[in-house]
């Protein structure tokens, strides 16, 4: 295991606020540091040169400080893993299966590796264990602890205004790291974008239409995108509830533009994909007048973009071409009918493993529903379809309304975490829903246990003191 300067970084802040922070402390860590997507805290040679990225060494001191003896946390710990309990269902079957299921199906079935190498199109190979399978299940492991540690941070209402304050600046940095990346390429800004860039991932630059994609820190263009898209939804929906205002709005508008800029397909299907279920929503509820103005906004930002096309019709040229690469005419090309296979091995690898999943990391895929599918079965399929229900089940009548900021913070992280799953279902190669998925997750589900738990003490005194009265009417009456 060989350390980079950013996972020194991260063990020396990690020791010091784990003998000095609190548990919220650390939860802003896990949330700063999922920004550096294409970083790299340590390589791991022995496992092909694997990498540990940033937020699972941060996540690993929240979980350090939340098991220390002392801290406190014990309840909320058992708490956190019942209402994850579906989450853990699912990770730990898949951690078995990583292991087991490339030796059980061996020389069964031919598969698209996840390290591509210059083969053809369709290359395959013959099933066997590889260290994607080791280093597949402890991404896996990773997610589930961030969606613990996250549900326990959450459960202190500080620890959802830390999401969402940590959250702004976070997708300012992001935002910046994008323009960046555009203006900066060639130059010294370039070379410490690549310095950022460091993991042994593949480190996409990518041209269109004569026009760079964004990529900032992150990987890949497609990379940058999602992990745009999830703040977006977040920081619109925290707008939109009234959860500040004035700082949630601007990022929200900034990671908009910087989307549409992105020329990535995953970020044009997952603006329309949210924006088209929230807007539908909102009116079949008959309100939601933001939605409606943010409707109108949109309407004016495509008529601007009309009449700017008038004067420049060059621009509107520029701009077809682009959409027609990147959208129209994906899947008609090479890497569209390769994705569409990645995709059908999912569902072919759950029919020759009979229903038992060939193990996390044995294939590659293009969309996480085939990858948990193929990969974990009927098992993992269902514990994790359980969990998403427990996150977008409407609300009970002893849990809080909107009128609580917690709860509209929550609302807020679901839709976040759904948003996730939403492009992730087009664009993944794994079944890994990822710690970022994993932060939004815990603190939605944190936020109803957090506002809950108070009246529940409250009816709990409330039925003491009806009970001792009784019990005091009938000594009376004796």
């Amino acid at each position: 295991m060989v350390p980079t300067i950013f996972g020194v970084i991260l063990i020396a802040v990690g020791i010091a606020l784990f003998l000095r922070a609190s548990v919220v402390a650390m939860f802003v860590v896990v949330i700063v540091s999922s920004l550096f997507g294409g970083s790299a805290a340590f390589i791991l040679p022995a496992l092909g040169g694997s990498s540990v990225p940033p937020v699972n060494i941060a996540l690993l001191f929240l979980i350090l400080r939340i098991v220390v003896p002392g801290s406190g946390q014990s309840d909320l710990a058992g708490d956190s893993l019942r209402e994850n309990l579906p989450l853990a269902v699912f990770v730990l079957y898949g951690f078995v299966m990583a292991f087991v299921g490339p030796r059980l199906f061996a020389g069964v079935i031919e598969v698209a590796p996840m390290r591509q190498g210059n083969g053809t199109l369709f290359a395959t190979v013959e099933l066997a264990p590889t260290s994607q399978n080791i280093t597949t299940a402890v991404y896996m492991v990773g997610t589930l602890l961030c969606a613990v540690g996250g549900y326990i941070a959450c459960r202190d209402s500080r620890g959802l205004r830390a999401l969402v304050d940590a959250g702004v600046y976070t997708a300012w940095a992001h935002v910046v790291f994008g323009i960046m990346s555009v203006v900066g390429k060639g130059g010294a800004i370039g070379e410490i974008l690549t310095f950022f860039r460091n993991a042994h991932y593949a480190q996409l630059d990518e041209e269109v239409g004569g026009f760079l994609r964004i990529s900032g820190i992150q990987p890949e263009p497609s990379s940058f995108a999602i992990f745009g898209l999830v703040w977006f939804v977040f920081m619109f929906e925290c707008w939109s509830l009234r959860v500040s205002p004035r700082r949630t709005g601007p990022i929200a508008l900034a990671l908009l533009l910087i989307l549409i800029a992105s020329t990535s397909s995953s970020a044009y299907v997952g603006l329309a994909g949210y924006g088209g279920v929230r807007l539908v929503l909102a009116l079949g509820r008959g309100g939601g007048r933001k939605w409606i103005a943010a409707a109108v906004v949109g309407l004016a930002a495509v008529a601007g973009l009309v009449l700017l096309a008038s004067f420049n019709p060059g621009l509107l040229d520029s701009f077809v071409h682009i959409f027609d690469a990147v959208v129209t005419k994906k899947q008609g090309s090479s890497s569209g009918l390769q994705r569409a296979f990645w995709a059908r091995q999912g569902w072919t690898v759950f029919l020759a493993s009979d229903g038992l999943g060939i193990g996390p990391g044995s294939f590659r895929s293009s969309s996480i529903a085939t990858a948990i599918l193929g990969s974990t079965g009927v098992v993992g399929t269902v514990a994790f379809a359980v969990y998403l229900w427990r996150l977008v089940r409407p609300r009970r009548d002893d849990e809080p309304g909107l009128d609580d900021e917690r709860a509209r913070i929550g609302t807020a992280a679901m839709w976040a975490a759904m948003s996730f799953l939403l492009v992730a279902s087009l664009v993944a190669a794994g079944p890994d829903p990822t710690a970022l998925f994993a932060i939004f997750a815990g603190a939605a589900l944190a936020s109803r246990a957090a506002a809950a738990s108070p009246m529940r003490a409250n009816r709990r005194v409330q039925l003491r003191g009806a009970v001792q009265f009784e019990a005091a009417g009938e000594r009376r009456q004796r």
